[in-house]
């Protein structure tokens, strides 16, 4: 099984976050990940600034991929596979960013959808999504539940990330791949196909 973090912000386009790049890299190695995805709010990493920050790795075992976070007046959705690049523009509703992405191939995650000032509303029974956040460090532990109860009522399957702005964040979180992940492609792939398993919702640390 391979760890990877999903949503992860950096002080380079998150103001919100205290995470240096290059101390991103250092901790996620250190904290047993196999691979980070870094989602900055509203907007997406070129290829040259991601493959800068690998070659800036403590060894080249942790993979980094690049997503993005974007905001909607109803909710939060973290894209992968898309093909933009730089700044993303927020959406009234989810609706829209989960069809724009998946009119690009990309894949489509409702974020923190239970945590408190961020719910997304009724529309998430129906949304076409391809994973939902069930737990992050971000969210409180009764939350997680109202999350999980989302994905059995939906049958969407969950995925587990720190949602990390500081570095203590990280490791705490992850979702487990059944194959090894290298691309923004394969990891694609692999969430349209589950092959994926959320951290089970009491290995987490509670708040």
């Amino acid at each position: 099984m391979y760890k990877i973090d999903l949503h992860v912000h950096t002080s380079r386009y998150s103001p919100c976050s205290r995470i240096d790049p290059k101390d991103l890299v250092q901790t996620a190695s250190e904290a047993g990940l196999d691979a980070i995805v870094i989602t900055e709010h509203g907007r997406m990493w070129s290829r040259d600034e991601v493959e800068e920050l690998r070659r800036s790795a403590p060894t080249n075992k942790l993979v980094v991929l690049a997503g993005a976070e974007i905001y909607t007046g109803r909710g939060d959705i973290l894209v992968f596979g898309i093909e933009e690049t730089g700044p993303l523009v927020a959406a009234e509703n989810p609706e829209t960013v989960v069809s724009r992405t998946h009119d690009q191939g990309g894949v489509a995650i409702a974020a923190h959808p239970t945590r408190f000032g961020l719910e997304f509303g009724a529309e998430i029974f129906h949304l076409p999504l391809d994973a939902i956040e069930v737990m992050s460090g971000n969210m409180a532990s009764s939350e997680w539940v109202e999350a999980m109860r989302i994905c059995e009522a939906t049958g969407v399957p969950p995925v587990s990330c720190s949602d990390a702005h500081t570095l203590g964040m990280l490791g705490g979180f992850y979702t487990m791949f059944d194959d090894p992940i290298r691309t923004e492609t394969e990891l694609t792939i692999a969430i349209k196909c589950r092959r994926f398993c959320a951290q089970p919702l009491e290995t987490g640390s509670k708040r």
